[in-house]
């Protein structure tokens, strides 16, 4: 290793070339010197470029280390220091992933273009370091290949030891037995038939008489001291008598509870707790109770539940079916046509006088839809729609009103939206919510059925979006 020619590549940046330039030529000089060879210079437009060009060199075997030349002159704001941070960061993390040194040759930043064609000595430095680097790198294989070969003598002397002593080598063993796969075998050797019969022999031999009645009384004797675990009476006595008293408490509690309910008409789990002066969970065994027995029922969900006597909810329903049956739907009513005003009229006769007379005003008789039964299914008390249906139509029909309400909006501002760009020739969202005083998203909207529609154009990126006309 030590008459090898350290083979080396360099990255240089074009940006300020006048001073890279220099430097990649004073890289050259020093590398001769030396005795060092550069086997390829690659150009980046550049210094954060440089990572890339770095990576692209060190795939390639036939080079050892790699230089990387640039000049980041200060500007007048912080661009430099980023540069230079992240370049040299990357550089370091390449020469590491690849395992081949990398030095930086990068001046800057903070520096003016007088103090950078000062700093071309840099390339010099760049080059020595990734020289000693590499001899470094170079010493260590060395070192590693020596032990391995120290190793392969070390197995190979003991491998020859084991053939003199009568030991097979591993591939020796291997190769027998698969020589061996062909050959049928039939049962086993003599020798271990023999040897199993005389312990399956020993196995069988009969304990002694005596033995088998002195392991019975012990396990007697074991049992006789362990106590058997017995609840006292008194203490069963105690938990029934707690039960039965618990069992009336509740009972009480549920007597209460519907005094409260045939007085209020509804009631609350809160209200039931403020009563007893008790937890909610002593409150839910009686309400669950009343509940399966079907004394009361629960109205509402979770947050806003309530309890009701069991035949006051069938009453509730009953109301509520009377009431819609009674209210006449949309779809069934008559159109009833507004009266015409009053309005004189001149008429021309033949012998031409006009004369003016008021025109008679017309009555339209009121149309009233009767009124239709639906037949009672079988075992079913209920009549008309089922609720579900009910609520079904009333939804779609308030819904249908909110969106023409929407439309007549949407008109009025996009015309307004329209006459603003007219005048302004651009518009942005943020002016369009202040015209309004409304959210961005209804604004998005009104601006979106314009761009469908084909009235205006998006122009602009993400944060500096605005509207023109088509």
């Amino acid at each position: 290793m030590e008459g090898k020619k350290i083979s080396i590549g360099i990255v240089a940046a074009e940006f300020n070339y006048d001073v890279t330039y220099a430097m990649v030529e004073l890289a050259k000089e020093h590398a001769k010197f030396l005795n060092a060879e550069i086997v390829e210079v690659m150009k980046v437009p550049g210094t954060y470029d440089i990572p890339f060009g770095v990576k692209i060199l060190l795939s390639k075997k036939n080079i050892d280390c790699i230089v990387t030349l640039g000049a980041v002159i200060e500007g007048q704001t912080e661009h430099d220091d980023i540069i230079t941070q992240q370049a040299s960061r990357k550089i370091m993390d390449l020469s590491l992933e690849f395992n081949k040194p990398v030095a930086l040759g990068i001046s800057g930043p903070g520096m003016s273009r007088l103090e950078a064609h000062e700093r071309v000595d840099y390339a010099k430095r760049a080059v020595e370091a990734v020289v000693k680097m590499c001899k470094i790198k170079f010493a260590g294989e060395e070192s590693e290949e020596a032990k391995t070969k120290e190793k392969i003598e070390e197995s190979g002397k003991e491998a020859d030891k084991e053939k003199a002593e009568g030991w097979m080598t591993a591939e020796e063993f291997m190769d027998k037995l698969r020589k061996g796969k062909g050959k049928k075998r039939v049962g086993r050797p003599k020798k271990a038939r023999e040897v199993e019969k005389s312990e399956k022999g020993k196995r069988k031999e009969k304990a002694p008489a005596g033995v088998k009645e002195k392991v019975k009384q012990t396990n007697e004797v074991i049992k006789e001291k362990i106590p058997k675990t017995e609840i006292p009476k008194e203490d069963v006595k105690e938990e029934k008598a707690k039960g039965k008293i618990i069992k009336g408490i509740n009972n009480k509690r549920k007597e209460k509870i519907i005094e409260e309910l045939k007085q209020k008409g509804k009631i609350t789990t809160a209200e039931v707790m403020k009563m007893f002066k008790v937890t909610r969970k002593a409150v839910s065994i009686p309400i669950k109770q009343l509940l399966k027995e079907r004394q009361i029922t629960k109205i509402g969900e979770h947050p806003k539940t309530y309890y009701v006597l069991a035949g006051v909810k069938e009453e509730i329903k009953q109301t509520n079916e009377i009431v819609k049956e009674e209210i006449p739907k949309e779809e069934g009513k008559a159109r009833i046509l507004k009266k015409p005003k009053e309005t004189k009229v001149e008429i021309k006769t033949k012998e031409g006088t006009k004369q003016t007379g008021d025109i008679p005003k017309t009555e339209i008789p009121k149309t009233e839809i009767p009124k239709t039964e639906i037949p009672k299914e079988e075992g079913k008390g209920k009549t008309g729609m089922p609720k579900k249906q009910k609520e079904i139509k009333t939804g779609t029909e308030s819904e249908a009103k909110k969106e023409k309400e929407i439309k007549k909006i949407k008109k009025e501002e996009k015309e307004k939206i329209i006459e603003e760009l007219k005048q302004k020739g651009k518009i942005t969202t943020g002016y369009v919510m202040k015209m309004f005083n409304v959210a961005k998203s209804t604004a998005w909207i009104a601006m979106n059925e314009l761009l469908k529609e084909g009235w205006i154009v998006r122009k602009g990126k993400k944060n500096e979006t605005y509207y023109i006309l088509a």
